[in-house]
């Protein structure tokens, strides 16, 4: 198991806590713009909804719990991620491909995944102007659209293959060389600018993969992004 899922696993132990208290739910919409820039230049855009739960407002003071535990919110979503690499990237081979490596040129790919979240509010108060938070978002599973794209290898006796490979469809989050398909997650750190609506800056990992020959071939693209969530209902001012 990779690191980041490992964080995401190890941050869901207070929500056995957290369900024994009193929660309350916010229904976030949201976007988000990610890129390479000059480091490797690849973009990638997403839109989600999420289902977020966090601790009701403390009955004795009327306003937020000071607790740790009232410092978490979790949710659940769906995001569509559509990502494209501009250009060709080696892609490396894993499981009976092990070892061996395709260059596949870029292409459009979209992926439509349940996801998680968890978030921390590192500073501030829940119902302050301006808290700060930090968090974690990571796709499980769904589908990916694509087209073919066309990739070529090097044999070891010099020969070029060249052919027109497809996107592994269903994705799967298994951990690091384990994943299947398009996941997307991210790393990020958001501040409330204004009732409802929330920015943050991210980190963002995503996997991609494609099928030749019986076998799988896989590349991680890093992205810095830039995302804003609004939060919907009487809830999501405080979001």
């Amino acid at each position: 198991m990779t690191v980041k899922p490992t964080i995401f696993l190890l941050a869901l132990l207070p929500a056995a806590a957290l369900a024994q208290t009193p929660t309350r739910h916010i229904t976030v919409l949201d976007v988000a713009l990610g890129d390479g820039f000059l480091i490797d230049p690849h973009y990638s855009g997403a839109v989600s909804a999420w289902r977020m739960w966090g601790p009701q407002p403390s009955p004795e003071t009327g306003g937020p719990s000071r607790s740790i535990l009232g410092r978490f919110t979790y949710g659940v979503g769906l995001r569509a991620t559509h990502f494209n690499a501009r250009h060709a990237y080696e892609y490396a081979g894993r499981g009976d491909a092990e070892g061996q490596s395709l260059n596949v040129d870029g292409s459009p790919l979209t992926a439509l995944n349940a996801a998680g979240q968890v978030r921390f509010r590192l500073l501030g108060r829940a119902d302050s102007k301006h808290p700060l938070n930090l968090g974690f978002n990571i796709d499980l599973a769904g589908v990916t659209f694509g087209s073919s794209s066309r990739a070529t290898r090097l044999a070891a006796n010099g020969q070029l293959t060249v052919a027109q490979i497809n996107p592994v469809r269903a994705n799967l989050l298994l951990g690091n060389t384990n994943d299947r398909g398009t996941l997307n997650s991210e790393l990020y750190l958001s501040l409330r600018v204004a009732p409802r609506l929330t920015a943050r800056f991210a980190f963002a990992h995503i996997a991609t993969s494609y099928a030749f020959s019986g076998g799988r071939y896989q590349k991680f693209f890093d992205l810095a992004v830039l995302g804003f969530s609004y939060g919907i209902g009487d809830a999501g001012r405080s979001y």
